[in-house]
């Protein structure tokens, strides 16, 4: 109920589009997120989930992730940038949701299964951005088009609906999430012409387990993952995005400290999500856990820098804090979804703690992340 009434927040979604004066030609396409950090003083724009193939003239189709309204001012920009984002209001249009109700009966012809299948947010936002896709890679004539690809509804629909409208149109997806437990990747047809992962365990993942043909995805180096994050792992407590069962998750990391003998850690130092931190039980259990470590002050060296690293949930940190040689432990809700496992990471020694907690270790290394 809550994904179905969330459709009618939809309708705050809008696209600003640039200014492209004649004589401008670009055949490339660029989809991907941003922050209005991601701008600098000069208005130039860093992207962080896929590398520019071209230094000028591009075309972007940027979604805004910010949990502010971007101001757009960009439109004297050598490159063009279309903006898709929300007005970032919180009410509900009824009348947007009982017209999509309406038209995802009429589309599906009352069939209940597909019904209910298209009637949730995520189908409906993939509804209505890749329409908006649509219209600027005709509107520009546009060739290539490049994208961080996640198996994301929206990303899937895009790559299904392009190939079936736009024929002419080649696509390329840069895999930089690295899941422990890679199920959105598994669907094989539906997936980009080009693809580039930097790491060699994902593509075996792709190719071996998910049968993708490996003429289609390719190793590069990693363009997200940085080698120099070191100290961005070592000693310190991650958190996710979301953390769903909190007492749960609470309870594992005490009992972790506990069991482990004085001296075992360096004093560790809590990592929050930034965009989850701006949540205010987000905030209290940081609190927690910050108010539980002093209580193990007495646990933690003072003098030796230990190489650990805890991390929470499901994230790519695993595996990043793993290929910078430290011992990761795991702390999580779900195992089946969140822990590694050694079907598809056969490189990792995994021992498991007991339900929530696991340590990890590996011998082989740039098989997780090539940098």
């Amino acid at each position: 109920m809550k994904e179905l009434i969330g459709i009618a927040k939809l309708h705050h979604f809008y696209l600003e589009e640039p200014k492209i004066p004649k004589g401008y030609v670009s055949k490339n396409l660029y989809i991907t997120w941003f922050k209005t950090k991601d701008f600098d003083s000069n208005l130039k724009f860093k992207d962080n989930y896929i590398p520019s193939f071209t230094s000028k003239n591009n075309i972007w189709f940027l979604i805004n992730a910010d949990t502010i309204q971007f101001k757009n001012n960009t439109k004297k920009n050598n490159e063009k940038f279309y903006i898709f984002q929300k007005s970032f209001t919180k009410t509900y249009n009824f009348i947007f949701f009982l017209k999509i109700i309406l038209k995802v009966i009429f589309e599906n012809k009352f069939s209940l299964i597909k019904i209910i299948h298209e009637l949730n947010t995520d189908a409906i936002f993939a509804k209505i951005i890749v329409e908006k896709i649509l219209l600027v890679i005709k509107k520009n004539n546009i060739k290539k088009v490049f994208l961080p690809y996640e198996g994301q509804p929206f990303q899937k629909h895009l790559v299904k609906t392009i190939k079936r409208k736009l024929k002419k149109v080649k696509i390329y997806g840069f895999i930089n999430a690295i899941q422990p437990f890679p199920i959105h990747l598994f669907e094989k047809n539906n997936i980009p012409h080009k693809n580039y992962s930097a790491s060699p365990s994902q593509i075996n993942q792709l190719v071996n387990i998910f049968n993708w043909d490996k003429k289609r995805i390719s190793l590069v180096k990693s363009f997200r993952f940085k080698k120099n994050n070191f100290s961005k792992y070592k000693n310190k407590i991650l958190l996710p995005f979301n953390i769903n069962n909190k007492k749960e998750i609470y309870r594992n990391i005490k009992m972790l400290i506990e069991s482990k003998p004085k001296n075992y850690f360096s004093r560790l130092k809590i990592v929050p999500h930034p965009i989850g931190i701006l949540n205010s039980r987000y905030q209290n259990f940081v609190k927690d856990l910050e108010i539980l470590l002093e209580s193990f002050d007495y646990k933690f060296s003072k003098k030796v820098s230990k190489k650990f690293s805890l991390v929470v949930g499901s994230t790519s940190t695993v595996l990043e804090a793993l290929e910078f040689k430290l011992k990761v432990y795991h702390i999580v809700d779900q195992n089946i979804l969140e822990a590694l496992d050694d079907y598809f990471w056969p490189i990792v020694k995994v021992n498991k703690i007991n339900e929530h907690t696991y340590d990890y270790k590996i011998n082989k290394y740039k098989k997780l992340i090539f940098y």
